[in-house]
């Protein structure tokens, strides 16, 4: 999920949003969203999967509820695809042109204080900051830089949208496959002793290759 400053006559936000979302996470942003314009007001909806106005009631109503809390109102629904017809949940379809210039809100940090068993996948757009173990076939995703302050036996993705500036730091370092901007290395043999469970910083150099550092 994700929230996007789109200029236009009047101000608003347009949120993206899968038909499934975390709620945890989208009350984080719309706090971000809020720490970055408080006088922020107008929401425009669009979704990213295919549902049935039906099947999207519920959550339309979880959403107004939570944006009111915060002053916020939906006052459309972005007409893709997956929308037909000129009024979903109760809200106008409008069509957005696609050619306006679009400007990120700052991302909020998300806090994971759980441990990220096998199979798990977190991801936001901001800074992942996790205190329990990843497991090994976890997943934790950041278009920003993460942060382990356990052991990590996981994959570990950093500047998922390309920032080759992201970083990524571990406590406990025996991660199975690290990325920062598409440049990845699956770890199949065990680490050198260097390496192996130590706090390490994982980053691009100025040519765009992965180092790992010890920082013990």
């Amino acid at each position: 999920m994700s929230i996007k400053l789109h200029p236009a006559r009047f101000g608003y936000y347009i949120l993206k949003i899968s038909a499934h979302f975390d709620m945890e996470e989208f009350e984080a942003k719309m706090l971000a969203l809020k720490d970055f314009d408080e006088d922020a007001k107008y929401i425009a909806l669009e979704l990213l999967e295919l549902i049935s106005e039906r099947e999207f009631q519920q959550q339309m109503t979880i959403l107004d509820e939570t944006l009111a809390k915060n002053k916020l109102f939906i006052c459309f629904v972005v007409s893709n695809p997956l929308i037909n017809g000129t009024v979903f949940c109760g809200k106008p379809v409008v069509n957005v042109e696609n050619n306006m210039d679009v400007k990120n809100v700052i991302p909020s940090t998300k806090m994971i204080n759980y441990p990220v068993r096998s199979g798990i996948i977190i991801r936001n757009d901001g800074d992942i900051i996790v205190n329990e173990l990843v497991s090994h076939n976890a997943e934790v995703i950041s278009d920003s830089n993460i942060h382990v302050y356990n052991e990590c036996r996981g994959k570990l993705i950093a500047g998922a949208n390309g920032d080759k500036n992201a970083m990524i730091y571990v406590q406990r370092f025996n991660a199975e496959y690290i990325s920062i901007a598409n440049v990845f290395q699956v770890i199949e043999d065990k680490l050198p002793e260097r390496l192996l469970n130590k706090a390490v910083k994982i980053f691009l150099d100025d040519k765009e290759r992965l180092n790992v550092v010890s920082l013990n």
